[in-house]
């Protein structure tokens, strides 16, 4: 059982065991057989306190396993899903976390694909693009972007000195400081020195920007 369950039940003993003793203080000293009024009474007591118990066990079960639904769909199982075995309070709420469960996976899954769609498109473009974070990690970028650096795509969430180009790194510092898009004509030094025009444009329209899109172009 759990705590609520426990206190109900200990509530409820506590009232039954209250009224038979009240009770049995009234009948006994009427009918001269207070040991035997007594058994009966205790045995009255111990039937309702099994009943209740068989009655509020189920209870607790149910409600244990929606706590149990409700924890896994917080830490993002979106999978999760509660049974419903009856149709009444209990049930209805275990419908109403599986409406919740089943809309949240659809939103998470109509994001991802407009995000392997978004990064698709981006594939395909001619200009090397990257989406910096304010800290100038690296949300997002283009196989275009590495192949203009000459480097390998590192793992996600690199920060923008994987590139091994500080030039770059300073047209995004400059336009963070004037708050506004910039355009740089910058060296890029490979295999052998390449200048290309960086473009570095604010993303959100908050006056703080969320990102910044960084493009390089020959």
């Amino acid at each position: 059982m759990g705590p609520t369950i426990r206190r109900i039940y200990a509530s409820l003993l506590g009232i039954l065991i209250a009224v038979v003793t009240l009770a049995g203080l009234w009948i006994a000293p009427a009918t001269g057989a207070a040991g035997r009024l007594w058994l009966l009474l205790a045995g009255i007591v111990v039937i309702l306190a099994v009943a209740a118990y068989a009655l509020l066990a189920p209870l607790a079960r149910r409600l244990r396993v929606l706590e149990e639904t409700a924890t896994r769909m917080a830490s993002g199982e979106v999978s999760a899903r509660a049974d419903v075995e009856y149709h009444d309070d209990l049930g209805g709420l275990a419908r109403s976390l599986n409406e919740i469960a089943e809309r949240t996976e659809r939103e998470r899954s109509a994001l991802e694909r407009g995000r392997d769609e978004s990064a698709a498109a981006l594939n395909y473009l001619p200009q090397g693009v990257a989406l910096i974070a304010p800290d100038l990690t690296i949300r997002h970028a283009n196989a275009r972007f590495w192949e203009s650096v000459e480097v390998e795509a590192p793992l996600r969430g690199a920060h923008l000195s994987a590139a091994r180009q500080p030039a770059l790194q300073e047209a995004v510092e400059d336009a963070r400081r004037a708050g506004r898009a910039v355009t740089r004509e910058v060296a890029l030094y490979l295999s052998e020195r390449l200048d290309v025009e960086a473009t570095v444009a604010p993303v959100g329209n908050g006056a703080t920007p969320e990102a910044w899109l960084l493009t390089i172009e020959d």
